[in-house]
């Protein structure tokens, strides 16, 4: 794969190639990222999934939605934006990094307001 013109000011190890819908660009990876699964077979989910990534910056941890478009060994490629209208980035993150939903507060149930009857 051919870098584009883009220098990233972060080491490799800590960048991902990002083939944008405009030509080829480099950009910094969170530093969560994985690398594409070795003999990923780049099965795609049947119907897309959206998704909550998310993505550790040095400075602060970003919740993104996003939406999952490969699975394989525990590890899942999110499609995602950084800000609206902005190209959209493919990310290999961990599984437990991509939920499906947010939770506040424990799993219970809330008390039910018909109990005085």
């Amino acid at each position: 794969m051919r870098l584009g013109a883009t220098t990233p000011k972060e080491p490799l190890s800590n960048t991902c190639a990002i083939l944008s819908t405009v030509g080829e660009a480099v950009y910094p990876a969170p530093l969560n990222a994985v690398g594409r699964p070795p003999g990923a077979s780049g099965k795609r989910y049947f119907g897309r999934r959206l998704v909550l990534a998310r993505l550790v910056w040095r400075t602060h941890t970003d919740v993104v939605p996003g939406v999952a478009v490969w699975r394989e060994q525990g590890r899942v490629c999110v499609e995602w934006e950084p800000h609206p209208g902005a190209h959209k980035r493919l990310t290999w993150l961990r599984a437990e990094d991509v939920r499906p939903r947010l939770r506040f507060g424990d799993d219970s149930l809330p008390p039910s307001s018909s109990s005085d009857d």
